[in-house]
């Protein structure tokens, strides 16, 4: 997939927000497909949009690495098997 905006755009500091519009914290870190904000890597495919130094995801709610694997997958999903994916309703 293909990211809506040049990843160089993207520097630590700047505010990300998530889909719901609550502030995550900003980037502590970038590499060549993903952001850190306070420990948590959120993939470049969540980001939804650049606005001046706010970074904002798409209803994707936070991320997490799984240790070791290297693959990074929603906070508040569950993966059940290949291609499909449940998300808890709270």
């Amino acid at each position: 997939m293909t990211t809506k905006f040049d990843a160089k755009q993207l520097h630590k500091g700047m505010q990300v927000y998530s889909g719901e519009g609550r502030s995550l914290g900003t980037i502590e870190a970038t590499d060549a497909d993903s952001i850190t904000v306070k420990g948590e890597q959120y993939e470049f495919t969540s980001i939804e949009r650049l606005e001046g130094d706010r970074v904002y995801l798409t209803r994707q709610v936070g991320a997490t690495t799984e240790s070791g694997s290297g693959r990074v997958q929603a906070r508040d999903t569950v993966q059940e098997a290949e291609g499909t994916i449940r998300v808890p309703v709270r």
